[in-house]
């Protein structure tokens, strides 16, 4: 295990390899300068808690992976992010945990010397759980309306035999009835008579 003695030197030693590399490359080209690494260091935590001891951490940009291995505590050092040339300008850098990615990205920029990110550059993975199914609505059944029968009145039937009693019941009112007028009228003019004879008398 490195002790923390030897860690500066060893990031400068990584750092130094990479402007080699990038010196190198650029006297290939004497019109282009180089291209300047990005080192990056921190913690990796995931779901909360610090990554196990041994974790390999890979940063992706373009087609380029880079890779390093986190130490007790889930701390990370030296992942040294060294594109080749200058196509790899204003790609994403993106970071990769056992098929997980980080929240956290960056962008390799163009830069005149190297750029050091290589404490509290945090990394947070997450573990995608089983979403739970969504549920599902029973339709409800459609209603039909019934159609309600229209009431149809119903004749009453006429008995004969009661409009024959009616009948009677009516002639029979009317002869009394005219039987009293004449008794009526009767009765008057008997009475008329006798006073006229008891008058003349």
């Amino acid at each position: 295990m490195v002790t923390g003695r030897w860690r500066p030197w060893l990031k400068t030693g990584a750092v130094a390899i990479a402007v080699v590399i990038s010196l190198v490359a650029a006297r290939g080209n004497a019109q282009e300068p180089p291209v300047f690494p990005i080192l990056y260091g921190g913690t990796v935590y995931v779901d909360g808690a610090p990554a196990t001891a041994g974790t390999v951490i890979v940063a992706t940009v373009g087609a380029r992976e880079f890779h390093a291995t986190t130490e007790p505590g889930g701390a990370y050092r030296n992942l040294l992010v060294a594109p080749p040339d200058k196509s790899y300008y204003f790609s994403p850098i993106t970071f990769q945990l056992d098929g997980l990615t980080a929240q956290e990205q960056d962008v390799f920029l163009p830069a005149g010397s190297p750029t050091f990110k290589d404490e509290g550059y945090d990394l947070h993975f997450e573990k995608v759980t089983g979403a739970e199914p969504t549920p599902t609505v029973a339709a409800l059944p459609t209603v039909t309306p019934t159609a309600v029968p229209s009431a149809t009145a119903t004749p009453i039937p006429t008995d004969d035999s009661d409009e024959s009693s009616r009948g009677s019941v009516v002639w029979f009112v009317g002869v009394i009835g005219a039987g009293t007028a004449v008794v009526v009228a009767w009765y008057w003019l008997r009475t008329r008579l006798g006073k006229k004879r008891r008058q003349d008398g």
